[in-house]
């Protein structure tokens, strides 16, 4: 089950978060899936980073590993549009593909994917590519 939460406009419609994150769970093979996704506002996103994280600061994605495995997946992806909407301007690519990249960066951490290093940046970001290509 994927549910999403809208708490702020987003402009992505919870079909399409489903169908991007059932599609990406299919590239893994995983049976089950439990993933909730919320849309929150930049005070929110900063105080959750802050909270959890360490950092005072606002991010795109958050997520949160509920007890993954190679056969279920139970987390949480928390993504900040305000701040999407100005890496996009950054990057060069349009709203929905930064929100699709964003939905596959965080489901690649819940199943433990991180890039702390060089070659764990390597390893995620292809994975994140090959996903991305797959759906």
């Amino acid at each position: 089950m994927i549910e999403v939460i809208n708490k702020v406009d987003s402009k992505i419609s919870p079909e399409y978060v489903r169908n991007i994150l059932n599609r990406a769970v299919l590239f893994f093979k995983i049976k089950q899936n439990d993933i909730s996704v919320a849309f929150i506002g930049r005070s929110e996103m900063r105080r959750i980073n802050r909270i959890y994280r360490g950092r005072d600061k606002a991010t795109d994605v958050l997520s949160f590993n509920y007890g993954s495995d190679q056969i279920r997946i139970n987390g949480e992806i928390l993504i900040c549009p305000q701040i999407a909407r100005e890496d996009i301007k950054l990057e060069g690519v349009n709203y929905k593909i930064k929100i699709t990249t964003l939905l596959i960066h965080g489901l690649l951490h819940i199943l433990g994917y991180d890039h702390h290093n060089s070659k764990d940046m390597k390893i995620m970001y292809n994975l994140q590519q090959q996903i991305i290509s797959f759906i």
